[in-house]
């Protein structure tokens, strides 16, 4: 790592049942290793995780790159906002992480999604408005841009299913859906379509003739 001067390095890491220890390995399969390459040639290939993810941390600075506070699930905006800047990558076929997941209060947890549900929405919005700015740039490169938006689609879908969590019946839940996929749709068709490929129940929740908390 010392000697690596590549804007984004990362490596297999565990995710860790932190109630049965089991590990479950997370790894990069044909990706070369320890090359450092240009980042277009892994952006349809993978999608990495801040628990794999050493960044350059001059590229934050040097760009002046700023997450949300006092918020949760803003390792997405860690992950995503440098995206423009990265040039090239490399990765290391190690373990250096161990993620641990099953935590009751873990707010990736389903009562952690429902809790802070709100922080989530803001995440999305918040990555949804910094894609739309940087496809006006002058270096703009589609394929960072959708790199990008797959990401946030992933999430979209995520997020529907926080809102079927809380149940039938819950018309406050239902009216915050269909402000948020109206808002998603507004600000970027493509995310809006992607999300939907993602998850065929939020396809049929955008049929105008069903209601999901009937």
């Amino acid at each position: 790592m010392k000697t690596c001067d590549a804007d984004y390095v990362f490596t297999n890491y565990y995710e860790v049942n932190d109630v049965t220890g089991e590990l479950n390995p997370v790894t990069f399969p044909g990706i070369r290793k320890e090359e450092q390459m240009p980042f277009e040639m892994i952006a349809n290939e993978t999608r990495i995780s801040m628990h794999a993810l050493v960044l350059k941390t001059s590229i934050l600075k040097e760009n002046q790159i700023r997450l949300d506070e006092h918020s949760f699930y803003v390792d997405v905006e860690y992950i995503l906002y440098p995206i423009p800047y990265v040039k090239n990558v490399i990765y290391f076929d190690i373990f250096v992480y161990m993620y641990r997941l099953a935590q009751v209060n873990q707010s990736v947890s389903m009562l952690g999604y429902q809790k802070h549900m709100q922080n989530h929405i803001d995440v999305i919005f918040h990555v949804l408005d910094y894609i739309n700015a940087y496809k006006e740039k002058a270096d703009y490169d589609k394929l960072k841009e959708l790199y990008m938006a797959r990401r946030i689609a992933e999430m979209v879908h995520g997020q529907v299913d926080v809102f079927i969590s809380f149940g039938s019946g819950d018309k406050v839940i239902q009216k915050k859906f269909k402000e948020f996929d109206a808002e998603v749709k507004e600000k970027n068709a493509y995310v809006y379509e992607k999300s939907g490929e993602f998850s065929g129940m939020l396809r049929l929740l955008r049929n105008p003739d069903l209601d999901f908390t009937r």
